[in-house]
């Protein structure tokens, strides 16, 4: 059995990156199990910790995906004679699972301090590092969840709808994608016995009745497990790095698109969050115009398209002010992208180019959530233009030039060059 390298570390990783991390180190710890035995019975009794830990750590994940505020409503629901339990069987089902989680945690520990002692001791096995690093990435996984939710278990004003849902299913199926294959316990206990472990101790951690696979399966039946609807999320408002434009630019164009889908939750933003948007679009399309793309007459075009919309959100306005957030990110990327900051240095000016030029699908995303937003928007009027009282108003019917006041088209796309080397983002039509 062959495992593949396990996918790079991203400076602010998604919660699908990470659990995928764990489901990686967790199928190699079994790839090793059944390669090779255990060096010494001290491996063996390390290995069945760590997975222990493992385990405990995807029930505190499970609690924590679930929500706090969420999970001890649904634990603390009173059931008595009168009041019968009004909780879907799946739901119940789904605490039983989590609670199977932490039952073998730990079991062939006494104290807390036998717990340190081993955590702090040195190579202890490729099989425990595996399940070690599956941890790891696991618990990881679960701070960036955390970040969503207050002190008190409640979630913020931020949080993704998805993370706040009672459809519990999608929530835990990556949790329970590590759990599936962590709660296999033959391979596990052959190789213990193999190293010289007793039945009894083998027994204490790894018991024949442990129908945790079983149970996680059934309740991938129960749910169904359609596709997770949070894998994108990540920290909650993670820290811009600066130092690097390319890096800093990635790390702005991702935290205006995620603005941009709270706007979309809620179904409005103003006509100034807008104008910020297309003025990135115009800026960015003008470099991707003059920066050698293999389109360059189609690239002028849509930066043309691009200032076609900014000039028909010119004289809008709104009541609502503009998302600051939004426009903080877009006045330094603006910054950013002025030829005066990279000047003296050509490999950062390369650097910046192929960042936005590998950041257009996520401009895409924003263009398409504005467009959207503005189609449906009711918070935009044009202010009548004031007239002068001394000057006579002549009406003559059919005389009168109007200005249009009915958009443009859909606001631009990317596109993807079709030429002769390695295909990459050339712009936005």
């Amino acid at each position: 059995m062959t495992v593949t390298d396990p996918p790079p570390a991203a400076p602010h990783p998604t919660y699908g990156e990470l659990m995928d991390r764990a489901r990686w180190h967790t199928v190699h710890a079994h790839a090793l199990l059944t390669q090779a035995r255990f060096a010494s019975q001290d491996h063996a009794r390390d290995a069945v910790r760590s997975r222990a830990e493992l385990l405990a750590g995807l029930a505190a994940h499970a609690r924590a995906v679930i929500g706090p505020a969420h999970l001890t409503a649904l634990r603390e629901h009173p059931v008595t004679r009168r009041t019968p339990d009004a909780v879907d069987s799946r739901v119940r089902h789904l605490l039983t699972w989590i609670d199977a989680l932490t039952e073998p945690s730990w079991r062939s520990l006494s104290t807390p301090d036998d717990i340190d002692e081993v955590r702090d001791t040195g190579d202890r096995g490729p099989v425990c590092a595996a399940y070690r690093a599956a941890t790891l990435a696991v618990k990881a996984a679960t701070d960036l969840i955390l970040t969503h939710y207050r002190g008190t278990g409640a979630a913020r004003a931020w949080t993704p709808p998805a993370l706040t849902a009672t459809g519990y299913g999608p929530l835990v199926v990556e949790v329970a994608r590590v759990a599936a294959i962590a709660a296999a316990i033959e391979p596990l206990a052959v190789r213990c016995r193999q190293a010289g472990l007793t039945r009894s101790e083998v027994d204490l951690d790894l018991p024949l009745a442990d129908r945790l696979v079983d149970d996680t399966w059934s309740l991938a039946a129960e749910w169904g497990f359609p596709q997770p609807g949070i894998r994108d999320i990540t920290v909650a408002r993670p820290a811009i790095r600066t130092g690097d434009p390319a890096a800093e630019w990635t790390d702005r164009i991702h935290h205006v698109r995620d603005r941009m889908r709270a706007h979309q939750d809620t179904g409005h933003a103003g006509v100034r969050t807008l104008q910020d948007v297309a003025r990135l679009g115009t800026v960015i399309s003008h470099i991707l115009a003059t920066s050698g793309t293999d389109a360059p007459v189609e690239q002028a075009a849509i930066t043309a398209r691009w200032r076609s919309i900014t000039e028909y959100l010119a004289p809008l306005r709104s009541t609502e002010p503009a998302d600051r957030t939004v426009r903080s990110h877009v006045e330094r990327m603006l910054e950013l992208a002025r030829p005066a900051h990279t000047q003296d240095a050509p490999r950062a000016r390369d650097r910046l180019l192929r960042a936005i030029a590998d950041t257009a699908p996520v401009l895409d995303e924003c263009a398409a959530i504005a467009d959207r937003l503005a189609a449906s928007s009711t918070d935009l009027w044009i202010p009548a233009k004031p007239t002068r009282p001394y000057l006579r108003s002549i009406r003559t019917a059919g005389l009168a030039a109007r200005r249009p006041t009915e958009a443009p088209r859909a606001w631009p796309r990317p596109t993807r060059a079709t030429g002769a080397g390695t295909a990459r983002w050339v712009g936005l039509t």
